[in-house]
C-alpha cells in the first residue's frame, strides 16, 4: 500500500492511523495571573483532551510511519454531569469527545508526567 508522500520516504515501514487530540486548558495560575493554562487538572493531576474535529464534522487524523510514535498512552473517557447512554466498554472511545490522559497506567508514564 502506497500513500502519497509517505511511500517515498519509507517504502518498507509499518504505518499507523492516528487521530489528533487537543489539550483542554485547565484553570490555574499563569505568568499573567489567574488564567486557563496547559496544565493538569488540579484534582486528578491528569491532562484533559478533546477530540479534534474538522470544520465538516469529521475527525482529524492521518496515516504516519510507526517509527514516529514514541509511546502508547491510555485515554480514559471524561464524563460530565451525565454519561452518554450509548457508552459501553466497547464504545466509550468511539462516542466520547473528551478524555483524560491516564498517567497512572504505568510507573514510567507517571514519572514522565509527574509535576509537583
Amino acid at each position: 500500500m502506497r500513500i502519497r508522500g509517505i511511500g517515498q520516504l519509507c517504502p518498507d515501514s509499518f504505518l499507523a492511523y492516528v487521530q489528533r487530540f487537543d489539550i483542554i486548558p485547565q484553570p490555574g495560575i499563569s505568568a499573567r495571573g489567574n488564567d486557563r493554562t496547559v496544565q493538569p487538572d488540579p484534582s486528578s493531576r491528569m491532562y484533559a483532551f478533546k477530540r479534534s474535529i474538522r470544520s465538516d464534522g469529521n475527525r482529524l487524523g492521518d496515516v504516519i510511519p510507526l517509527t514516529r510514535i514514541r509511546t502508547p498512552v491510555q485515554l480514559v473517557p471524561r464524563f460530565g454531569r451525565e454519561a452518554d447512554s450509548r457508552l459501553t466498554m466497547e464504545t466509550s472511545l468511539e462516542y466520547s469527545t473528551e478524555f483524560w490522559l491516564n498517567k497512572y497506567e504505568t510507573k514510567d508514564m507517571f514519572w514522565a508526567l509527574y509535576t509537583s
